[in-house]
């Protein structure tokens, strides 16, 4: 492949991924199926600096989001188990750990200077 094009490199990507799970999928890899090098591909695709100068903060969308956190919380007050919030927020039960559990084992706690 002479000329590089986005579309190219996501396409054998994707066939690596297929062939050899998204673990396995390195830019050498990827570089080796296009004949190209893997150091220019980093130069030819923009990064997170330029996503950044475009104002792409980066990350995956919080699924915990505020209104989520705080019926989260009223659930856990009222007796509700982690399971059950979490099923019936579709979250992870993970999540509601992260977002929840510590707050709520420490109420009453004063601060301590």
């Amino acid at each position: 492949m002479s000329e590089v094009t986005q579309e190219g490199v996501t396409g054998q990507a994707i066939e690596l991924a297929t062939n050899e799970g998204w673990p396995n999928v390195t830019m050498r890899k990827i570089a080796d199926k296009i004949e190209y090098s893997h150091a220019a591909l980093y130069e030819y695709f923009p990064g997170r600096s330029a996503a950044r100068a475009r104002g792409r903060v980066g990350g995956r969308a919080r699924l915990m989001t505020p209104e989520r956190v705080t019926e989260a919380k009223r659930m856990l007050s009222r007796g509700c188990k982690i399971a059950t919030v979490a099923r019936t927020l579709g979250v992870s039960r993970a999540s509601v750990y992260r977002t929840c559990l510590y707050e709520m084992t420490h109420w009453g706690e004063e601060e301590k200077p």
